[in-house]
């Protein structure tokens, strides 16, 4: 097997890992922006909740815990480095829906990337056609 041959295919193996790498990105995407439609959903039914209301709120890993609701105007919210500050819904709201956008950008950047290597890869692999071709045309003669 030639050189430029063997070059071609270890370009492909690395491409097919980096399609491999994107898509695991993509769908950790996917799954944040699905939680924060949850939340979304979430935040309007809290907000059309009697206070003193019984609800089960998760923990995790399909476990949940009975609770009162206290507040229904506002939320305990993560501001950074650790430090939360009760809000307003309707400021939530608009914070949760800035990480969805941030998502959406993250979502069509990966998307890119893939459509570039999947571009890539279809341009190298016609190479790769096209030497082996050359190659066993050359046997023949």
């Amino acid at each position: 097997m030639n050189k430029e041959i063997q070059n071609k295919m270890m370009q492909l193996e690395y491409m097919g890992q980096q399609t491999k790498a994107l898509q695991a990105q993509l769908e950790g995407v996917l799954k944040a922006t699905e939680e924060l439609n949850v939340l979304l959903v979430g935040l309007d039914n809290i907000a059309e909740t009697e206070k003193g209301s019984d609800m089960l709120v998760p923990l995790g890993a399909s476990v949940y815990v009975d609770a009162t609701i206290k507040h229904t105007k506002k939320v305990l919210v993560g501001v950074g480095a650790g430090i939360f500050s009760y809000k307003p819904i309707k400021e939530a709201k608009p914070l949760v829906q800035e990480q969805m956008d941030a998502l959406k950008k993250q979502e069509e950047l990966i998307m890119q990337n893939l459509n570039m290597l999947s571009q890539e890869s279809s341009t190298i692999n016609n190479e790769l056609n096209k030497l082996s071709q050359e190659n066993q045309n050359a046997g023949l003669s």
